[in-house]
This record gives structure tokens, C-alpha cells and sequence, in this order.
């Protein structure tokens, strides 16, 4: 069983991505309750009350909430690597590796559909090329067809091979066509007989922000509108070609004028004279401009069935319905019945008729006529006219009555895209190629101006602290410390801090215990600790130690308490930990404040970072340890983004990327489905 997924469907999927980048809910609402506005007071019959509007409001936000959820993504960079170390190509989708990415968040920038667009595959245009025609029956998917031009103003002109000469090269460049197109908005030929469609142009603008290495993005005329607007406006759902499938060599031999070594199109005449034939029908006398070893029919209506083609005048380019012929052997003329009350005069030719069916509804019915080399054969099918709202169509060659064939000629007709070329690039175009850019600078406080990351992800619907959808975000935990510390808090150093709320008058003997104040205590310091001191606090942080009914080094007895010891060797009894690692210290010589930004970090700050001792260590597992003092819960700013909250729809790692206050990094996520 034969299974096809069709282009529509990966462009929908790149489509539901796009559109879920917009965040139009409330718009939308404002805009109805602005125009609801204007209504109550224009009209004399209804008044609403703001309880009526209040009421009204809240069923639009429902319905509208229903209609598109909304949602919003935002691209963050992570995992903060030491200096000199290097670990991209490690990644892996995991849920180890994606949680970890998540718990490493340095900062993000949020997204929209303004920093999305769609993509094209680009395709300079080469001289010498071969370019595939447009055909109804072919995929788009891994098609040459669309060529891109690259102006002197650096823009991308996009054109469409509607036709390329039986499968000849391209020898002349399609940018000379478009002054052709812009006059009527047709499908323009180039004299190496490749017929081009305009699509539209990439402004360099758009080139240089978006542009891969491989695709351009798709400009946008309006919401929800993309390509060329004059483009859209006038495409038409035509008959694009008709191939030949199927022809007899030379069949056209006998109509032929001139010698067997003329290249001609078809066979040229001279118009002689003309004279009215009765109500809308003229007889048109003609004389082949050459008959150098070939010779006239001479039977009634021989050209009976075939089209007489205006090459001058203002008629130039219009198809005659030859109703009837008669042919005077003496003169070598020939006098044609047309179906017209045209006035012509100047050369033309004498064609084969090609019928087309009917289009759908409305529409203009395609007119087009054969063309024939020098020795008969029917090589193309040329047009007057392409018609219009065609969905399908049929075609075939009518012979003149004269016309004697031992084969069948067949002719299949092309239909162009759904609402015509160039009316729907995002479809037309197989566009399933999703790109989004936004830039880091530090010009945003939000966004650090001095740190390293090496990994970046997209996340859906992350949450954060204060409930807001922030524009941007920086993620670090920041420590401000009155003095100088940057000598000992050195990026990519650790800190940690012991966490335990307990009543010196509750410990049990032989427990262990976190009191975070004697990590570097001596004897006589505490022994300087009065009773009062322990009695009355509810929380001293700090090291681990047991508590103790019999003597130690460091033993003394206080009044209504138990007798403790002070065991430093005990850390792997500690009960609550947290520990980050050191992005970033800066002193600001105006302030007098050290600031440390803290990432990875593990445990919950928000809760468990303190005031009181951090203790700095060179690793995360050393022993010997620097304490700083936290004097306020002030002074501990916490990270925005809530760790493992929304869904990392992508992630990429990559070198170590050091920034400054002076850099400015572009991102680009590409998604090709």
C-alpha cells in the first residue's frame, strides 16, 4: 500500500509553528471592545453600561482563548563551560541532557512571528543550466525550477521556469524579463525560448538578517500575506503549457513555405488585402513569403481549421479562427475566411489550431496555437492567451482539413498552482523550512553583557517567578556584597551554603547536625557564645557537628543546652545543600559592592539561599573553602526563569561563546520539516 505524505501537509505543520508564534488573543480583544466602543456612543438606540462591557470582554477573551491558546517561546542560552574547555558534540536527547539544559539557563530572549520566517531553498541562476518546468504532475520537492537572481542592490529576484524549451539550457538570465512582467503580469519568454514567471524579491534587508547558507527567508507584504503583493493581486489560475507527449515526425510538412533549411516557426505570409465577408467575418488575402521549393494546397478550405496568427500591428499576437480558404495557384495566394471584423494588415503566420477545454466557473478560455520546426514536426505550444480559473484542463491539436497523418498527436495541459503563480509562495514553494533569529547585545539589561555559554535551546511556555512574560531575562542568581571579593569569588569557583533551622536547646545527643558559623570556629570562640545566644536563636547556619554528652577539644558546657562537639570531618552528614557555580564577579568602585553571579546551580534558591556564610571553593568537591558573610536577604537577587518549567522543543551545543559588553550575536534556529 502505497503511502504519501504530501507537501501541504509538512508545510501545515510549519504553518501551526509559525502562527502559534502570535500572541493576538488580547489584540484582538482590545480591538473588538475599541470598536464596541465607538459603536455605544455612535448609537442613540443601545447603551452599554462598563458592567455590560466588563461582561462582554470576558466572553471575548474566553472565546478567543479557546479559539488559539496562546503561547510563548523564547530562545535561552545555557551551560556556562571553564575557560579553555570545550565539550560540543556531547549532546544527546536525553532527559539527563535536556534537564540539564534547563537547569543551566544563563538568559533568553523571548520570540514572536516577527523574528520568524518562512524559508526557500535559494538556487542562483547559472547560464548553461538546465532548469525544470513547472508541471501539475511533478513534485516541487527536489525541483530546479526556481531560480534566484541576484540584483545590483544585493536583492534576491525570485523567478519561476513555467517552460524550458523541450529540456534545453538556459542561456539567457531572467531578470531582463522582469519589465516584461511588471507591464501585465503574464509569464514572460526569453529568446532561449525558457518562458519565466516573477515571484517575487528578497530585500537585502531580510537577506542579511535571515539568509543560510542554503535559503532565503520569504518576504512578507502584510499579516498573514507573503511574497509580492502586485504578484498576488494579479495571479490567475491559467493553463501554464501544453506538452507534447506524442506527435508524428513532420506532419506539418506540407504546410510549410520557404525551403527545407528555414528555421521557421510556423509558415510565414504577407497580408495582401481586405474585404468585409458578411456580419463578423473578413476575407484575408495572403501571399507566402517564400515557396521556394514547396507548393500550395489547392483544394477548397485546405486551411480550413488552422489559426491565422497577426505578427503586426495592433493586432499583433492575436489567433484568427480560419473558417474557410480558397487557393489561386496562379498568383500563389491564398484567401482566408476569419471569424473577425479586426482590420489587418502587415505579415502573420498560418498555424496550427490547439483546442483547450473550457476553465471552471467564470473563467477566459486559453487560446493557444503549435509551433513547428523547419521540417513539420510540432515542437511546442505557444498562447495567446492562458485563460483564467482553470482547475483542470484537457487539449488537443485540430487538424486542418487538408492534413493527411498516420499518427496520433497528444497534447497533456499543465494547470498552474491553486490561485495561480505567485499568488501562495508558502505552498507553492513547498515551504516547510522554519527560521528564527533574535540577537543578544548587551544594549539590554536583561541580557548579560560579560559571559560564556555553549549550549542554546527553544522552550515553549516557560514559567517564571513574578508571572510575567518577560522580553528578555537574566537567569543568574546575584549575591551583592559590600567590599571587594573578586580575589576569591573567580568564575568558573563554587559556592555552597549549609541550611538547617534548629533550636540549640533541641539538640539530641549523638545527632548530626548543620550550624553554618563554626566551619572555621576556634575553642574560645565558642566558649564566647553565651547561653543566651543559643537559647534565643531559632537558626544558626553553618558546618556539621555532633552533639555530644561527653568531653572533647572543643567542648563546653553551657547553661540549659546539651553539651556539643564540633566535628568538621562530618560533612557527609549534612542535611541540606546548595551549591552553584561562579559566572561572574564585577566591584564597582562607586558603590563599594562586589556583585557575584552565580549559574548551575542545585537546590531550590529561592528558598534555601540564605543570609550568612557562602562558603568559595576552586571545585565543587574541594575541602578548604573561603567564607563571605550574605548580611541581607536584600542583598540575594534570584534567578527569573523557574528551572524545568516549559517544554525545550530544540537544542544545539557549540564552541564556547565568550561575550562582552561590546559583542553582539545573532541566533538563528532553522526547522526544516
Amino acid at each position: 500500500m502505497a503511502k504519501i505524505i504530501t507537501e501541504n501537509f509538512k508545510v501545515e505543520t510549519t504553518n501551526e509553528l509559525f502562527k502559534s508564534f502570535k500572541n493576538q488573543n488580547k489584540t484582538l480583544g482590545d480591538n473588538f471592545m475599541s470598536e464596541l466602543a465607538v459603536y455605544d456612543t455612535q448609537s442613540s438606540s443601545i447603551s452599554l453600561t462598563a458592567e455590560d462591557n466588563i461582561t462582554i470582554r470576558a466572553l471575548v477573551d474566553d472565546q478567543l482563548d479557546r479559539l488559539r491558546p496562546e503561547s510563548s517561546y523564547y530562545i535561552m542560552a545555557s551551560k556556562a563551560l571553564p575557560s579553555g574547555q570545550d565539550e560540543s558534540g556531547s549532546i544527546k536527547n536525553t532527559q539527563n541532557n535536556k534537564r540539564d539544559f534547563q537547569r543551566k539557563v544563563i538568559f533568553g530572549s523571548k520570540v514572536g512571528d516577527s523574528t520568524a520566517r518562512y524559508m526557500f531553498y535559494e538556487n542562483n541562476w547559472q547560464t548553461g543550466t538546465v532548469y525544470d518546468a513547472y508541471d501539475d504532475t511533478e513534485p516541487f520537492e527536489g525541483s530546479n525550477q526556481i531560480v534566484t537572481v541576484l540584483n545590483s542592490d544585493s536583492d534576491y529576484l525570485v523567478f519561476k521556469c513555467i517552460e524550458n524549451n523541450n529540456g534545453g539550457p538556459s542561456t539567457i538570465n531572467p531578470q531582463t524579463t522582469l519589465s516584461q512582467f511588471t507591464a501585465n503580469y503574464q509569464s514572460v519568454e526569453t529568446g532561449d525560448k525558457y518562458i519565466w514567471h516573477y515571484m517575487f524579491t528578497v530585500p537585502s534587508s531580510d537577506a542579511n538578517i535571515y539568509k543560510t547558507t542554503d535559503s532565503l527567508p520569504l518576504p512578507i507584504v502584510s499579516d498573514g500575506v507573503y511574497g509580492d503583493a502586485q504578484v498576488i493581486s494579479n495571479a490567475k489560475e491559467t493553463i501554464s503549457q501544453v506538452i507534447i507527449e506524442d506527435t508524428p515526425v513532420n506532419l506539418f510538412n506540407q504546410y510549410l513555405f520557404g525551403t527545407a533549411t528555414s528555421v521557421a516557426n510556423s509558415s510565414d505570409v504577407e497580408s495582401l488585402s481586405q474585404t468585409s465577408a458578411g456580419s463578423g467575418v473578413t476575407n484575408l488575402k495572403v501571399k507566402p513569403k517564400d515557396l521556394t521549393g514547396r507548393s500550395l494546397y489547392n483544394d477548397s478550405d485546405s486551411y480550413k481549421y488552422m489559426y491565422f496568427r497577426s505578427a503586426d500591428g495592433s493586432t499583433s499576437g492575436k489567433l484568427y479562427d480560419v473558417i474557410g480558404s480558397t487557393t489561386n495557384t496562379t498568383d500563389s495566394t491564398i484567401t482566408l475566411l476569419l471569424e473577425t471584423t479586426d482590420a489587418i494588415s502587415g505579415s502573420g503566420q498560418l498555424v496550427p489550431k490547439i483546442e483547450i477545454s473550457s476553465p471552471d466557473y467564470n473563467g477566459v478560455r486559453a487560446k493557444a496555437y503549435g509551433v513547428i520546426d523547419q521540417f513539420g514536426t510540432l515542437k511546442r505550444v505557444a498562447f495567446e492567451t492562458r485563460g483564467s480559473i482553470y482547475k483542470f484542463a484537457s487539449a488537443k491539436l485540430i487538424t486542418p482539413k487538408s492534413l493527411s497523418s498516420t499518427g496520433t498527436t497528444n497534447l497533456r495541459a499543465v494547470v498552474s498552482t491553486k490561485g495561480g503563480h505567485g499568488s501562495n509562495p508558502i505552498n507553492e514553494l513547498g515551504m516547510s523550512r522554519l527560521s528564527i533569529v533574535t540577537n543578544f547585545s548587551g544594549d539590554s539589561d536583561d541580557v548579560p553583557d560579560s559571559n560564556t555559554y555553549t549550549q542554546m535551546g527553544l522552550v515553549k511556555n516557560p514559567q517564571f517567578t513574578n508571572g510575567a512574560i518577560p522580553e528578555s531575562f537574566d537567569n543568574r542568581v546575584v549575591i551583592s556584597k559590600v567590599g571587594d571579593h573578586t580575589a576569591v569569588a573567580i568564575p568558573d569557583y563554587y559556592i555552597e551554603q549549609y541550611i538547617e533551622f534548629v533550636n540549640a536547646t533541641d539538640l539530641t545527643i549523638g545527632e548530626s547536625y548543620v550550624i553554618s558559623d563554626l566551619g572555621n570556629m576556634s575553642t574560645s570562640d565558642w566558649n564566647a557564645i553565651s547561653t543566651t545566644e543559643l537559647t534565643d536563636a531559632t537558626a544558626i547556619t553553618g558546618t556539621s557537628f555532633v552533639a555530644s554528652s561527653g568531653v572533647s577539644s572543643l567542648s563546653a558546657t553551657k547553661t540549659g543546652v546539651a553539651t556539643v562537639a564540633v566535628d568538621t570531618l562530618s560533612r557527609d552528614k549534612k542535611q541540606e545543600i546548595v551549591t552553584a557555580k561562579i559566572h561572574e564577579s564585577s566591584f564597582d568602585l562607586l558603590t563599594g559592592i562586589t556583585k557575584i553571579y552565580l549559574v548551575d546551580y542545585y537546590g531550590d534558591f529561592r528558598s534555601r539561599l540564605q543570609k550568612g556564610n557562602i562558603r568559595i571553593k576552586i571545585t565543587a568537591t574541594a575541602e578548604n573553602a573561603t567564607a563571605i558573610s550574605i548580611n541581607n536577604f536584600s542583598d540575594i537577587v534570584y534567578g527569573a526563569y523557574t528551572p524545568y518549567t516549559g517544554d525545550l522543543l530544540h537544542f544545539i551545543d557549540f564552541a564556547p561563546i565568550t561575550r562582552s559588553s561590546t559583542t553582539r550575536e545573532k541566533v538563528k534556529f532553522t526547522f526544516d520539516f
